[in-house]
């Protein structure tokens, strides 16, 4: 796709994440708007880091392998109350609570009203070795440490949900470690769905081009056709997605202003006129895509912060320092010396000093 494509003026809301290639060419009206910001667009590629930007990226987080996760989930479950108890046809004998109501939530179909609760036949008398069981030996013990430690569920007995593939799972968490440690979670159990393969969601059957995941946290078949690096970036723009929405950053005045975003209407060519976004800090602009509207730059610029930070911080310090500040707590990554091994106490929202710099940032 031409590079400078989502420049022009794309409609307020976006939330599916395109691939390089996806989208139509600028119409030869749109053209005559690019201007003064021509060169500095040309630069810019369609995604704020490159695979080689994240593939050598300082201070990555390893996921865990089989082993290390269940030794995990079995420390997560030292000193709770444990307990024998009948879930979902299965006999847990001495089983952690905390574990006990994780399985619960993963293996019942939640529609807010109606909850289905799946029974199994199982010889099984622990939670890890009931995930392995139902889930695969590998996504099962996963998907619990997921819940337990970021919220995130992957279960597969969800509303337009299959199984993950130990690869798509492992490649798609490698994107939630590598967020600054003590983010997530902010809730218990926040969707992140393998969407069923070789469907999407009508509305996007409508653009040109894949849809790889969207902020719902539904991830579709495209995502994994370009990658490894390409799917860990396309997890961690999602996250960016959920961090930005659930602690109002994405849509602060403050926010906005850092990047000159303002409201502009433009005739639409059938007598009215349509309103989009428009950045005027060209120079603050880390992506093509990213012009889609403040919530994607939101986005757009976690990825650089956390894959490919030099650019960002030189080019546009004061957007650096309120990604510094109000997501990443301290934390940088322009060289291993500032991030290895950084310990932060709390969660994100929990911290009051990260409140107080919320409140500074908003006044």
């Amino acid at each position: 796709m031409n590079k400078i494509i989502s420049l022009f003026f794309i409609l307020l809301s976006s939330s599916a994440f395109g691939h390089p290639g996806d989208c139509p060419g600028p119409h030869a009206d749109q053209l005559k708007n690019l201007g003064k910001f021509a060169s500095e667009v040309s630069i810019l590629g369609e995604h704020s880091a490159s695979d080689a930007n994240i593939a050598f990226a300082n201070c990555r987080s390893k996921v865990l392998s089989d082993q290390e996760t269940e030794k995990w989930l079995e420390d997560f479950a030292k000193g709770d109350s444990t307990d024998d108890d009948n879930e979902h046809g299965i006999d847990f004998k001495n089983q952690s609570k905390k574990l006990l109501e994780i399985f619960d939530t993963l293996t019942t179909l939640d529609r807010d009203i109606i909850k289905t609760r799946y029974e199994f036949q199982s010889n099984c008398n622990t939670v890890i070795c009931a995930a392995k069981e139902i889930f695969g030996p590998s996504v099962g013990p996963k998907m619990l440490y997921m819940m337990a430690k970021f919220g995130l569920n992957a279960s597969p007995y969800q509303v337009n949900a299959e199984p993950w593939s130990k690869e798509e799972l492992e490649v798609s968490l490698q994107g939630i470690e590598d967020l600054p440690p003590g983010t997530l979670p902010f809730e218990d159990n926040k969707r992140f769905a393998r969407f069923p393969r070789g469907k999407t969601y009508t509305a996007y059957t409508e653009m040109n081009g894949c849809v790889q995941a969207n902020s719902v946290m539904d991830f579709f078949d495209c995502g994994f056709n370009f990658g490894r690096e390409n799917s860990i970036q396309t997890a961690f723009h999602e996250a960016a997605h959920y961090i930005g929405d659930e602690l109002g950053l994405d849509e602060m005045s403050k926010w906005r202003e850092l990047s000159g975003w303002e409201v502009v209407n433009r005739p639409n060519g059938n007598g009215g006129v349509d309103s989009y976004w428009e950045p005027t800090k060209i120079q603050c602009m880390v992506s093509t895509y990213g012009f889609t509207n403040p919530i994607e730059d939101f986005s757009e610029s976690m990825v650089a912060y956390r894959y490919n930070p030099e650019p960002l911080k030189k080019n546009c310090p004061e957007k650096y320092k309120f990604l510094k500040d109000l997501v990443f707590r301290g934390i940088e990554y322009t060289d291993p010396k500032l991030c290895e091994n950084k310990k932060i106490d709390g969660s994100l929202t929990d911290s009051l000093k990260w409140h107080l710099k919320k409140i500074k940032y908003q006044f």
